[in-house]
């Protein structure tokens, strides 16, 4: 099994009414979009190919995503070798408090980097493209976590490898 295609849409579009305008300026309204539309189609033979992806609700406290035995649809899938190209994560609507996500404390995947651990708020939600710039998963870099801080909370998450 393999990805037939990955479709990662990033994009910003916030169209903002002007108030007191100066005389003579017939500019009613500005679109911030300077970043630009960004949409990436990813597959096993693109640049860079992704190739297997994860896609699980969480629900009871802090759980660990082990790259190196990910579960997907046909049973666990070693990703040595292949990158975390891209992650999806969503705090519940419903939680009672922040998710963490970062390096597992055994076996540490730095996804931004070493002590950098993001927190979602409630209903907070956060996709993260990283291209090429990850390292590649091994036996002692293999590890992401992801903390509630109500064990009862639950979260969404994709992860996409390659």
């Amino acid at each position: 099994m393999a990805i037939k295609s990955a479709y990662l849409n990033f994009q910003f579009s916030i169209v903002e009414e002007l108030e007191g305008l100066v005389d003579g300026l017939s500019l009613k309204q500005v679109t911030h979009d300077a970043l630009g539309k960004t949409a990436l189609n990813l597959s096993g033979t693109t640049t860079p190919p992704v190739v297997r992806a994860h896609t699980d609700t969480k629900t009871g406290g802090a759980a660990t995503i082990d790259l190196t035995a990910m579960p997907t649809i046909t049973g666990n899938y070693d990703a040595t070798g292949k990158k975390l190209r891209a992650i999806l994560v969503e705090c519940k609507t419903g939680s009672l408090g922040k998710l963490t996500v970062g390096p597992g404390g055994v076996n540490p995947y730095p996804l931004f980097g070493t002590g950098i651990t993001p927190e979602l708020p409630v209903s907070g939600r956060m996709m993260v493209y990283f291209a090429d710039g990850l390292p590649a998963v091994a036996a002692g870099v293999k590890n992401i976590t992801f903390t509630p801080t109500n064990a009862a909370d639950s979260f969404d998450v994709i992860l996409v490898v390659g």
